[in-house]
């Protein structure tokens, strides 16, 4: 599965060489050189890492870095900003403004390369978070005393999709029961929150603070979509 890049810059020359690099790597990129169109993709679409080569006098890379932690779709993908700031004062604004990953210009083709193969392992694990995974699973909720009975459409490792068997109210808490016999997991167990509802019975799950074993399962079965 592809990954979605995109390089907003003022340097064609670096933003070019960026592309060049990040192709191999499995990245379909798009290259933007103008902040209001990268401003307005930013809102409507949805990448799995940007990358800000944006010198103060043409882009703000922190006002975009800003507005990109802002953005509903985009919150939380890795920004790597290429920076004219000199020493670790410029750094720290990066990082302040939601930088993940950030370099000093002029920089070289090695820098440049190292620095998206850090990035390139920050989009697989952000997008392998995210990505929903088919799986149909009964799971059984304990909400207090009372015991329902739901099937799973989809799972993530933040959450799940599921269709239930009765009421529950947004914003209620279970604890949920179910097999992900593809990770090789006998039982998960892990505690829910109600964020969405959809009619008729359709219920949206966020898992509240899985254990690392839960979390394990299911990036293992995430991890052969992303990768495939």
């Amino acid at each position: 599965m592809a990954l979605k890049l995109m390089i907003v810059g003022d340097d064609p020359v670096l933003s070019e060489s960026a592309r060049s690099l990040a192709e191999p790597l499995g990245c379909e990129v798009i290259v933007v050189e103008d902040a209001r169109e990268a401003a307005r993709r930013i809102a409507r679409e949805r990448f799995d890492g940007i990358v800000l080569n944006a010198s103060r006098s043409q882009i703000d890379g922190c006002a975009l870095a800003q507005r990109i932690r802002s953005s509903p779709a985009n919150s939380k993908v890795p920004i790597a900003m290429l920076t004219d700031a000199r020493g670790a004062a410029g750094f720290e604004e990066a990082f302040k403004a939601g930088a993940t990953f950030c370099l000093e210009r002029p920089a070289d083709g090695k820098q440049v390369r190292s620095l998206l193969k850090a990035m390139h392992g920050a989009m697989v694990r952000e997008k392998r978070d995210r990505v929903r995974v088919p799986v149909r699973t009964t799971v059984e909720w304990e909400v207090g005393s009372r015991h329902l009975k739901s099937t799973s459409l989809n799972v993530s490792t933040r959450g799940m999709l599921v269709e239930l068997e009765g009421n529950i109210a947004l914003g209620e808490e279970a604890v949920l029961r179910f097999l992900v016999r593809q990770a090789g997991q006998p039982e998960v167990r892990v505690r829910a929150r109600v964020v969405r509802k959809e009619p008729p019975n359709r219920v949206a799950v966020q898992f509240v603070e899985p254990t690392p074993e839960v979390e394990e399962a299911l990036r293992d079965l995430a991890d052969a979509i992303v990768r495939g």
